[in-house]
């Protein structure tokens, strides 16, 4: 299993700062800070998860009756239609582990995930993960 980087991707036009980890989750020295490109050398060689800011991020819950992945997949944009204000065509829907009640569903723009993958891009870096940071909260 190899190191991860964790990367955070700022809300606004400010640095990105960025963390390895080993392969037991602790920390490799500091949190550093300053653009893409700085955190691509950092990111060689590692697993790259991002965390997204969550302002641009809804999470969701609902129940959908199919055990099929394609169907469910199919299904929730429409299950959760009347609680967004925009055009579901517009928007990306990630799907979550899926429990007795339903599953979790995390829902934003489509444009702002291809400006982030762009943006990720452009720097060199490709991302095994995205994570809207609100979620990266510590376990304690």
């Amino acid at each position: 299993m190899a190191e991860t980087l964790f990367l955070h991707l700022p809300a606004a036009d400010q640095a990105v700062g960025w963390l390895p980890v080993d392969t037991l989750g602790n920390r490799i020295g500091r949190v550093q800070q300053g653009g893409l490109t700085d955190a691509a050398a950092a990111a060689r060689g590692r697993r790259l998860r991002v965390l997204v800011p969550g302002v641009h991020i809804s999470l969701l819950r609902t129940s959908v009756p199919t055990r099929n992945p394609q169907k469910l997949l199919q299904a929730v944009p429409f299950a959760l239609e009347d609680l967004l204000a925009e055009d579901i065509e517009s928007l990306h829907f990630a799907i979550g582990p899926r429990d007795a009640d339903g599953c979790s569903v995390a829902v934003l723009q489509r444009a702002r995930l291809e400006q982030w993958l762009q943006q990720l891009a452009d720097a060199g870096l490709k991302a095994d993960e995205l994570i809207p940071d609100m979620l990266a909260l510590p376990a304690h």
